[in-house]
Parts: structure tokens; sequence; C-alpha cells
């Protein structure tokens, strides 16, 4: 039987001589896949509303090739931990999956269709054009936000006028 934890001590601190388990990526990844299936059904009867209610604080870039189940559990996490005003910008680099459809799972998204994949920095430049937030987040659709990640990030962001860009640990 293969293992698929890797292990790690605990920090300095920690009692005794336990050992933490930490998923490896590919396990990781397996995970995330099981966890976006799995909430399909949970939104085939509803949609993720991104209707921006006033002036967007954040302008979310995802861009995406495929993966729809993915890219909803990243959506889903997006709204769920960040209620303000997410301006969603989506470049769909023709997708042969449901993503193609995405407009019937989510609401107030401005969704662009490629006619070919134009890769990731191509497609966020072409983004760009539609950005009217004070911040830009580039979100992966294979990552679920944390609680009050974005809210937190915002705040340092904006806490001082020399820093132009923040950056997260995944």
């Amino acid at each position: 039987r293969r293992v698929l934890f890797r292990s790690a001590r605990r920090p300095p601190g920690g009692h005794g001589s336990e050992k933490i388990a930490v998923p490896e990526e590919k396990q990781t990844k397996h995970l995330f896949a099981v966890a976006a299936d799995n909430l399909l059904s949970q939104l085939a009867h509803t949609t993720l509303d991104f209707t921006l209610r006033g002036p967007a604080e954040i302008s979310v870039v995802v861009v995406l090739f495929n993966k729809f189940p993915l890219t909803m559990l990243a959506l889903a996490s997006l709204r769920a931990n960040y209620p303000g005003n997410i301006e969603l910008i989506i470049v769909d680099n023709k997708s042969y999956d449901d993503t193609r459809h995405l407009e019937r799972y989510v609401n107030g998204a401005h969704i662009i269709h490629n006619r070919y994949n134009a890769g990731f920095v191509e497609a966020c430049n072409a983004a760009l054009d539609y950005v009217t937030g004070p911040a830009v987040l580039y979100l992966n659709n294979d990552l679920q936000i944390g609680l009050n990640a974005v809210a937190l990030s915002l705040r340092r962001l904006f806490s001082e006028p020399n820093i132009g860009a923040v950056g997260t640990k995944l």
C-alpha cells in the first residue's frame, strides 16, 4: 500500500515528537477534484451571484480551459468567503466541457469566450480591458479561497501606499 502523505515535524514549541501528516500534491489535487465533483450536485439548481451592487471592491480574473467542476468549487469558495462587490471576469480559452456554458451557473460575471486557446498571459491581458476595481486578483480555478483571505489581502494591499502587490500562501 502506498502512503500519499509526507511527514513533517511539529514547529518549535509543539508537544512531543509526534509528526503531522501533510498531503502530497498529487493527493491534494485528487481530493480537490473529488470535492469539486461533489459540489456540482449542490449547485445544479442554483447559480452563483456576482452581480455588482455598487462599485467593484476587487476585480477577479479567472482564466479557464475546461475543468468545470474545479472552476465551480473555486468560484463558490470566492463567493462564500468574500461578501463584498466582486467584479468577476472570466476568460474561457475555448473549453469543450461545461465551462463553455458557464453563464448558466454564474450570474453577473463578464465572460469572454476566446475562439482559440490563447494561453494564460494573453487571456489575462484581454481581461484587463474590463477591470474597473481598485485591485485585481488572478485566481486559478484549482484553488479554494480561505476564510477571510480576500479581505485580509485587500487590507494589507491598501495599508501602505508603497505596497503594490500581495501574495498568498497556497
